[in-house]
């Protein structure tokens, strides 16, 4: 890892002390791009969750700790992203129904609990209803990665390029680049 890298992610935790939580937030998203393959990339998930988690955002805040635990599972940030993914996860079960995030919630447990054909069902409900929700991006990466695991390429370029246009700067779009990989497109 290089002074660069360290001094870059420093930014980033400097602009959290001063409560400039969106350019933070930017310079960890930066970092990633940058440095995908950095010591210290499972360091700037963790913050981008802790962003998201102190401005209340517990669906992306869950969203960047799985994505932590997938890409770095083996990280120090790992360690203590387990445990906070957990409480994360408590939090958003209490969701209100109907609102967004509940529904977005819903589509990722089915994900998560392998069920693509009703995770998918989901995302699209979630889309047509709360088309314009911040978490719209999510759905769209999640779609994605459905359509990544049944081998569906056409489906999973649609929607990154969804992301990519609509999204460039999103969390979702970030993460999306590694679908393309994973299904063998480019």
């Amino acid at each position: 890892m290089s002074t660069t890298e360290k001094g870059f992610l420093q930014e980033g935790l400097d602009c959290m002390k001063k409560g400039d939580l969106e350019r933070a937030e930017e310079i960890f998203k930066d970092f990633l791009r940058d440095y995908p393959d950095s010591d210290l990339a499972d360091n700037a998930c963790y913050q981008i969750a802790q962003i998201h988690q102190r401005t209340g955002n517990k669906v992306k805040a869950l969203s960047w700790l799985d994505y932590l635990l997938k890409n770095y599972p083996d990280s120090d940030a790992a360690y203590f992203a387990r445990d906070e993914r957990e409480e994360v996860q408590r939090q958003l079960d209490a969701l209100v129904p109907g609102s967004p995030e509940e529904g977005f919630a819903r589509g990722k447990a089915a994900f998560e609990a392998g069920n693509l054909p009703e995770a998918e069902r989901l995302f699209l409900d979630f889309l047509r209803v709360h088309w314009n929700s911040c978490l719209a991006d999510n759905a769209h990466y999640h779609l994605a990665a459905i359509a990544s695991k049944q081998g569906r390429k056409d489906e999973v370029r649609k929607h990154v390029e969804i992301l990519q246009r609509d999204f460039p700067s999103s969390d979702a779009a970030i993460m999306a680049r590694y679908l393309l990989g994973e299904s063998g497109t480019s």
